[in-house]
């Protein structure tokens, strides 16, 4: 599985449509901010049973990423 942290809908767009394109079989998750992709990680909140990815593409000028002691 693979973790998208992807703020930008089109850049989602295009990701998502290059892995389709590929044919991998690549199962691909979206979270769309920094704290959406800790909670992700942490299996918090929404994320409670989320699967642990084998992959992170990270867009790194992400909005919403709190101060956080991990």
């Amino acid at each position: 599985m693979v973790l998208s942290v992807e703020d930008d809908d089109a850049a989602y767009f295009l990701i998502s449509s290059a892995f389709h394109d590929l044919g991998s079989g690549v199962e691909l998750r979206r979270v769309d901010d920094g704290n959406a992709a800790l909670e992700f990680l942490n299996r918090e909140g929404l994320y409670i049973d989320a699967p642990r990815p084998s992959f992170i593409l990270l867009d790194m000028n992400l909005l919403k990423l709190t101060a956080r002691k991990y």
